[in-house]
């Protein structure tokens, strides 16, 4: 690490190819990590919105599962993966920021969150880095739905929108999500798909 921050440009996911060494080495070395590390961003895009989570609001990275779509989902769903038995709300993150959604294939990244409550399923994520502090802008209030950016800052020449995973979601869509999730787990137990 030099200048504060980790050089992935050989692990970029540019390619499809680089998806496989990113994700190993954020399963190894980033994923829930405690409040201590919350300065390395997990950084990835959406269309042509490039965002990023600090990577302690990370569980783990992994590629699209196939999904199911139970009846009763609430409509911000994309659909539910099974995770180690658990029952995972995957969210799209066009869906919540009101932009068309790209095309998803076999190699589309899906952002599980800190103790598996929902992932998040984006177009792509491509680095991580750990900004310096004078390089972020707080948000302005009402800048973004719900208070959902947090702050701002530039990377490579691109402006990183850093969001706030707690935030993503007002208190009555999460109460909702939680639920539903509940539901889905109950109907896994059922069937002997829950995790033991």
């Amino acid at each position: 690490m030099a200048g504060g921050q980790i050089d992935f440009r050989d692990v970029t996911l540019s390619e499809n190819k680089g998806i496989i060494p990113l994700i190993v080495f954020l399963k190894e070395n980033l994923m829930g990590r405690t409040d201590q590390d919350i300065g390395t961003l997990l950084v990835f895009s959406e269309g042509k919105t490039v965002c990023a989570l600090a990577a302690s609001e990370v569980q783990e990275v992994v590629f699209l599962p196939e999904l199911s779509h139970p009846p009763g989902m609430p409509s911000l769903l994309e659909g539910v993966m099974t995770l180690d038995g658990m029952a995972v709300p995957v969210i799209r993150l066009a869906a919540l920021l009101g932009i068309q959604a790209p095309a998803t294939g076999i190699y589309t990244p899906v952002m599980v969150l800190k103790d598996a409550k929902a992932a998040l399923l984006v177009e792509r994520v491509d680095d991580v880095f750990q900004p310096l502090q004078a390089d972020l802008v707080p948000a302005k209030d009402g800048q973004s739905f719900n208070g959902c950016v947090i702050a701002e800052t530039r990377h490579r020449e691109r402006d990183i929108y850093i969001l706030s995973a707690d935030r993503l979601l007002l208190e009555e869509e999460k109460t909702r999500l939680a639920e539903f999730k509940l539901l889905v787990e109950e109907r896994l137990n059922r069937h002997g798909l829950a995790a033991s």
